[in-house]
């Protein structure tokens, strides 16, 4: 197709490409509350969300200047987990709003109806976390946080947090009033405090709380820490994530330790049959075979008989020689000297396994200590550190066979241990 160079005709004219208008056009309205109404409305191919102002309060100069503030905080936040303002037009038919990205999906309240997967709510909570560190790393408080205000994208499954109608800044200074919504609203905000992150992390709490209910004392503590009084909260969202990221490591740990003891319990086992049936072969009587060279000989015996022998005397020779066959060779078994040297090895590796907790000051302080979910994943990562460290000492003087049992033992050992460490712990209260 050839355009026209003339400015006052072509596509670009009236700002329609190949059908594609500039224009807002299918605008449907998808929700209305009190003081806003959202439509949804197609321009240039893509669909957009349009956030108005009520009819009736479409005139009034403190609504604009509310939706105006709402538009000013979007704009200075451009994050993945955010939804994404893109401009504020005057659109016919629904007057000045507030255009963003228009996110297929759903909301998180509507996700954890169909979720149960506890896997999946923790990675999703721990977006949720990524996107609120980053409204307050630009001074901006949310103070509406909840799951209907915070999207799921259909396609990668993407947080969005949505709605910063009652979102607050220090750079405001208009329009600073209490917000937010019962269940989710701190205390502090809704007597009209000042606005704080602390506000914020008091509702992550509550969303936490929908999110993972708390069967775990560890979550449970978590969330008290952010429902607490203001001065007994996490100071940042950072903090929170650490104490998450903590609590979800020990989980991992956990689930690694028990399957780590149970290939150690299959391979000893595997290994223990392997040993026994080998030594049930040895134990029977060999099984004694001719050599064909033997054979051979003895079949050919009356070459060797004078001519005048009778054939009786022939078939006498043959049943009176006497044939040696060579000894069967047996299956090698440990001697018992090899296998004392081997229990001796385990028992050595167990003890130092059992004294190395002890000596992190580990087991004697368990039944005292006041936050013992925020030990050092050292002190358990540490027994395999160990056990590695103490066979690979041994290679000098065992074989790699030998080895192995002497590792998969002490893993053993080592999952005993780390039981119950953990039985201490979840008794501690």
């Amino acid at each position: 197709m050839a355009y026209s160079n003339d400015n006052d005709s072509g596509p670009f004219a009236n700002g329609n490409f190949n059908g594609i208008d500039s224009a807002f056009t299918n605008v449907q309205e998808i929700a209305a509350h009190e003081h806003n109404v959202l439509y949804k409305a197609m321009r240039y191919g893509r669909w957009y969300l349009l956030k108005g102002i009520a009819p009736r309060y479409n005139a009034d100069e403190a609504h604009r200047q509310m939706l105006i503030k709402e538009f000013d905080t979007m704009m200075k936040l451009m994050h993945p987990g955010i939804v994404q303002a893109v401009s504020l037009d005057d659109v016919p038919n629904v007057g000045m709003c507030i255009v963003m990205e228009y996110i297929e999906g759903k909301t998180l309240e509507q996700w954890l109806e169909q979720t149960d997967d506890g896997k999946k709510c923790r990675a999703m909570f721990m977006q949720i976390l990524d996107a609120v560190e980053y409204i307050h790393q630009q001074g901006v408080v949310h103070r509406d946080l909840k799951p209907s205000n915070i999207m799921i994208s259909r396609v990668g499954n993407q947080v969005k947090i949505i709605d910063f109608g009652f979102a607050d800044a220090d750079s405001n200074s208009i329009f600073k009033h209490a917000a937010g919504t019962q269940g989710y609203i701190s205390p502090e905000q809704a007597a009209g405090g000042e606005p704080d992150v602390r506000n914020d992390i008091y509702s992550l709490g509550a969303i936490l709380e929908k999110m993972i209910p708390p069967v775990s004392r560890r979550y449970r503590k978590v969330m008290n820490c952010c429902k607490g009084p203001i001065d007994k909260r996490y100071n940042s969202v950072a903090q929170l994530r650490d104490a998450m990221s903590h609590i979800n490591a020990i989980r991992n740990w956990k689930l690694f330790a028990a399957v780590m003891a149970l290939l150690a319990t299959v391979s000893v086992m595997l290994f223990l049959l392997i040993g026994n049936h080998k030594t049930a072969q040895s134990s029977q009587a060999p099984t004694q075979s001719l050599p064909a060279d033997t054979a051979f000989h003895i079949s050919n015996q009356s070459d060797t008989l004078t001519p005048t022998a009778t054939p009786q005397e022939i078939q006498e020779k043959k049943e009176t020689e006497t044939i040696e066959p060579p000894l069967a060779t047996a299956t090698p078994t440990p001697s018992d000297s090899r296998q004392q040297a081997i229990n001796q090895a385990i028992e050595e590796g167990e003890r130092k396994l059992k004294a190395f907790f002890p000596s992190k000051e580990l087991k004697q302080n368990l039944d005292t200590l006041s936050d013992p979910e925020y030990l050092d994943l050292e002190l358990v990562y540490g027994g395999f550190d160990f056990i590695n460290s103490y066979t690979e000492s041994l290679k000098p003087r065992f074989s790699d066979k030998e080895i192995s049992v002497i590792y998969q033992s002490l893993v053993l050992t080592n999952g005993r241990i780390i039981q119950d460490i953990n039985k201490r712990i979840d008794g501690i209260k």
